[in-house]
């Protein structure tokens, strides 16, 4: 029994020295027969006398674990400043031929200007006078009828009416008896516009002036025809205007004790204007 163990014994320790086939280690367990044989892994086996013994598998670390990345601190907003704005340039303007052409407005006007001047001087007796007379009559009447017609634009009518009238009587200063001095002045005027239009203006004006004087004669008549004279000039630069003029002057023949002398004077001026435009609609609007 003894001999058997030593036998066993020294077995083992040659398995041990030449190994055992590599296959034997990769597919039979440990303890176990294969083909009648009993079959050890080397760690089974006790190693040689003077020898270390195999070093033990060293277990392997875990890997350090990542860490989690860190939640990014807030960033305090930086206020953006805004961009400047851009200045525009100049702009080129396109020529004519560039630019849409648009059929032009029809546009009809009715103008009318009419002046009426009336002026009338009488110069008498001047003292020891008996039953003399004097007397001034003016009239003056002014119509104006326009129709401005532009269905598709501007229709306008501008009218403008003056009358002035000078009545001046120079009478007797001293010793008179039974002297009469008459004036009398009569100004109408009168305007009717009709405007049918897109755009649709009338303009009327209408100014009227009279102006009576009577007087001793004390030859202070040259003053005051100056104005008058100023006035009617600048009158007549008005060359669009329709103008009339009557100018009366009466100088008697008796200035020095005289009877029954009379001075009649009378003027009437009449203006009517009537104006009539029509503009077509612009094509393509009916």
């Amino acid at each position: 029994m003894t001999t058997r163990r030593a036998t066993t014994g020294l077995l083992l320790v040659l398995l041990a020295l030449i190994g055992p086939p590599a296959a034997a280690h990769a597919t039979t367990p440990a303890g176990q027969t294969r083909g009648g044989e009993f079959v050890y892994h080397e760690s089974d086996v006790p190693p040689p006398p003077g020898e270390p013994a195999p070093a033990e598998p060293v277990p392997e670390e875990p890997a350090p674990a990542e860490p989690e990345p860190a939640e990014p601190e807030p960033v305090e907003a930086v206020p953006v400043e805004p961009a400047p704005e851009e200045t525009p340039g100049p702009v080129t303007p396109q020529p004519p031929e560039a630019q849409a052409e648009q059929p032009p407005e029809p546009v009809t006007v009715n103008r009318a200007h009419t002046v009426q001047v009336i002026v009338q001087v009488q110069v008498g007796c001047r003292h020891h006078c008996e039953d003399t007379s004097q007397t001034q009559t003016a009239i003056q009447h002014a119509r104006t009828d326009q129709t401005a017609t532009a269905p598709d634009g501007t229709a306008r009518n501008q009218s403008v009416i003056e009358q002035y009238v000078w009545q001046l009587q120079l009478g007797c200063v001293a010793f008179c008896s039974g002297t009469v001095q008459t004036q009398t002045a009569e100004q109408r005027a009168q305007t009717t516009q009709t405007a049918i239009g897109a755009d649709s203006v009338n303009s009327a004006r209408t100014i009227q002036v009279t102006q009576q004087r009577q007087r001793g004669w004390r030859g202070h008549v040259r003053p005051l025809l100056a104005g008058l004279d100023r006035l009617l000039r600048r009158l007549a630069r008005e060359t669009s205007a329709t103008m009339q003029l009557i100018r009366q002057v009466q100088i008697a023949d008796c200035l020095h004790h005289c009877t029954g002398d009379a001075q009649v004077q009378l003027a009437m001026q009449q203006a009517v204007t009537a104006q009539e435009a029509a503009a077509r609609s612009v094509p393509g609007t009916d």
